[in-house]
């Protein structure tokens, strides 16, 4: 087994940093689009059918 330098261990721990932070950035970008507007809309569409939708059971003749 060979042994690593320091420069490579260094080089390997910097590069698995810079694409960490990449990456969290990205899931960080997903996850606040989620927060601030999916969850809203959501909730606005549930109270628009809660208002405005049917009161009473659909009746169905036979």
């Amino acid at each position: 087994m060979e042994k690593n330098s320091t420069l490579t261990t260094v080089l390997t721990i910097v590069g698995f940093i810079v694409v960490a932070s990449l990456l969290m950035k990205v899931l960080g970008g997903i996850l606040g689009f989620a927060l601030h507007i999916l969850i809203p809309m959501a909730i606005v569409v549930w109270l628009v059918r809660f208002i405005f939708g049917d009161r009473k059971q659909k009746q169905y003749y036979r």
